[in-house]
């Protein structure tokens, strides 16, 4: 019915979104109602846009890659079933942290990798861009740690598993993409270098893009790299970001803000896992989307 409909719909996309997804339908069946014809962009006619998109500035980007886990799917001697629920093990603690930290699951996009936005679509959760860098890096310590949780719960002898992780910081255009099987997602030149930092990070790693250190410095301790050549940007110097040094000192708890801190995330995010065990129900949480 539809109230199943919507509490489905609002269990995949940000509440925001839902929001401005209703009142675009809303306009859509007014235009309609009033023997308007066609649409707004896209649709050829005067009336309402049917593109939901918007472009946020300040914000901070996370890619994270769980290395160890493609080997693992290319084991013939490993279950499907064990499998998708380690993922699911995995995922589920990753998106918990995004709810600790204020911050935006976007997508679990091919097989091994997870994306995380700060600032959007909501930009009053963490108010600046400081404060997001600051947020989404604290949950880049927090995730590296509970790896920790999940190796620990895995049969004895198993190959471990960690999580590489880069993070930018700059603008991107955020919307819902599709129209029969939507999906929320983001485009832009920032998302593609934070893409291009966990490729240049290492296993148990965070890797900083300089416009992300600058929002950071004296707040964690960071490790500059040699100039790396980054594909499609040339020479870039990064920094391997360690713990938090001055969590109390932090811009956003002076605002009323707080970003917790990396320890206290990863907490959280075990004692939740601790309520489940590897081998729960239900499928794992891939992506923004929805049939429609």
């Amino acid at each position: 019915d539809a109230e199943a409909c919507k509490q489905l719909l609002s269990n995949i996309f940000p509440p925001q979104v839902l929001r401005q997804i209703e009142e675009q339908e809303q306009r859509l069946l007014q235009y309609d109602g009033e023997g308007g014809e066609g649409g707004g962009e896209g649709g050829g006619g005067g009336g309402p846009e049917r593109s939901i998109a918007q472009l946020h500035t300040g914000c901070s980007f996370l890619f994270a890659k769980v290395v160890g886990l493609a080997e693992l799917v290319g084991d013939r001697l490993q279950r499907p079933r064990t499998i998708l629920l380690l993922l699911q093990s995995i995922f589920d603690r990753f998106d918990r942290l995004t709810e600790t930290f204020n911050v935006q699951k976007v997508r679990k996009t091919v097989n091994e990798s997870y994306m995380v936005a700060a600032g959007l679509p909501d930009p009053e959760l963490l108010g600046s861009p400081q404060q997001r860098a600051l947020g989404t890096c604290a949950l880049a310590v927090a995730m590296v740690h509970v790896m920790d949780v999940v190796n620990a719960e895995r049969p004895p002898g198993s190959a471990p598993l960690s999580v590489q992780i880069g993070v930018h910081s700059g603008s991107a255009i955020a919307g819902i993409i599709g129209h029969r099987k939507y999906q929320y997602d983001l485009v832009g030149d920032a998302v593609n270098t934070a893409a291009r930092m966990c490729g240049m990070s290492a296993p148990g790693r965070v890797c900083l893009s300089k416009a992300t250190f600058k929002h950071v410095r004296g707040q964690f301790d960071l490790t500059e790299r040699p100039p790396l050549n980054v594909k499609g940007k040339g020479k870039m110097v990064t920094y391997f970001l360690g713990g938090r040094t001055a969590p109390s000192a932090s811009p956003s708890a002076a605002a009323g803000s707080p970003v917790p801190s990396a320890e206290t995330g990863a907490a959280a995010g075990d004692a939740a896992g601790c309520s489940e065990s590897s081998e729960g129900s239900g499928s794992s949480g891939s992506s923004s989307e929805s049939s429609g």
